[in-house]
């Protein structure tokens, strides 16, 4: 995607606020590599991976995040939206 000379890529990297960047190892479509390539274009990203064994799950894929098998892996993200300061001035 960045590749494409139509994709405003400045824009990507004038976003300033906070951006979580997960991978997961058996993800087919969004691979390590492609997730670190694209969380490296807006400057204040954080880069983590998931295995899947790691969580106790066999497998969670590129669509298994969100279904409530993997409920195990939703902690960490929310425990980072409620560290980040508000963009509203509270």
């Amino acid at each position: 995607m960045l590749a494409d000379p139509t994709v405003p890529a400045d824009r990507y990297a004038a976003f300033t606020a906070p951006v979580l960047a997960y991978s997961i190892d058996d993800d087919e479509f969004a691979t390590s590599p492609s997730v670190d390539d694209l969380a490296a274009t807006y400057p204040n990203s954080r880069r983590r991976h998931i295995h899947p064994a790691q969580a106790g799950l066999a497998s969670v894929g590129h669509f298994g995040y969100f279904r409530p098998r993997a409920r195990a892996l939703w902690e960490d993200p929310i425990t980072w939206l409620r560290h980040q300061p508000a963009r509203d001035g509270r």
